[in-house]
């Protein structure tokens, strides 16, 4: 019988489980970096700042004029960053801060070209010299900030658009030379061309005409001879009365669309001698 072989025992020693305190090191890219503070020379308006910085697509800048503005780190480190502040539509008008813009998707609001129509007539040296009867014209305060202005306009006017409409402002408050939110409004224009004169500085008022051979003045309005009168006076008179009646007539065509103030105010409106010459 064989004998059993011995086995040899083997020399097992547990291991030992060392733990590994192996250090990483955080890198931070360039999102996280912290560059708040951080100063550059913007393209057109001045110097600005980081104020907030929650990664490169998502940063707030401060210029000077204590405005802050969202934008991305690469827009700043390239100055192509504005400050909506600055006066800098014909030396009046400015953007401003808020939900409006002048573009949506590269074609201009309805409202930012009202507005900029606005400025321009006040304060475009070229547009005056071709229209000297806006030489006195201005814009309030309040409507030099395009963001008032569209606030206003979203409330006012827009609705107006199709039917061709222009911003008036001297119906509500005649001779009025400040555009602002007191006194203007939308106007059609069916109802503005009934309301102003269209014909240049003369001798004698709109609508009536000296007749040499008779030595009388003849009235002429809506396309109709109203009769020859011989004091210019009288003549005046049977045109006012004839002008004032049609503008009735037609603000009453308008009555849904005009609001109330605008309605008030035409239906109560009188022709002057001074404004016909």
């Amino acid at each position: 019988m064989k004998k059993a072989k011995k086995i040899k025992k083997q020399n097992l020693k547990p291991k030992k489980f060392i733990k590994s305190y192996k250090t990483t090191k955080v890198v931070k890219s360039k999102s996280q970096k912290n560059q708040i503070g951080e100063v550059i020379e913007s393209l057109s308006s001045g110097e600005m700042q980081i104020v907030n910085f929650t990664n490169e697509n998502d940063i707030q800048v401060k210029f000077k004029t204590g405005a802050i503005i969202k934008t991305t780190y690469q827009n700043f480190k390239n100055g192509k960053v504005r400050d909506p502040t600055i006066k800098n539509i014909f030396g009046v008008g400015f953007h401003g801060i808020g939900e409006y813009r002048p573009t949506v998707n590269g074609v201009l609001t309805p409202e930012y070209k009202a507005w900029y129509k606005m400025v321009q007539k006040c304060h475009n040296p070229y547009f005056l010299n071709k229209h000297p009867e806006y030489i006195n014209a201005t814009v309030c305060t309040y409507w030099q900030n395009f963001q008032n202005f569209a606030e206003w306009f979203q409330k006012e006017g827009y609705e107006l658009l199709d039917e061709g409409v222009h911003l008036n402002k001297n119906i509500i408050k005649k001779n009025n030379l400040v555009f602002c939110p007191e006194y203007c409004s939308f106007v059609p224009s069916s109802v503005l061309s009934a309301v102003v004169n269209k014909s240049k500085k003369v001798e004698f008022p709109e609508g009536i005409i000296f007749l040499p051979k008779t030595n009388k003045y003849q009235v002429n309005h809506g396309g109709k001879n109203l009769g020859n009168f011989p004091d210019p006076l009288k003549a005046f008179t049977v045109y006012k009365k004839a002008k004032e009646a049609r503008i009735r007539m037609i603000v009453e065509k308008y009555r849904e669309v005009l609001s109330v103030k605008v309605y008030d105010s035409l239906m109560k409106y009188s022709i002057q001698l001074s404004d016909c010459q």
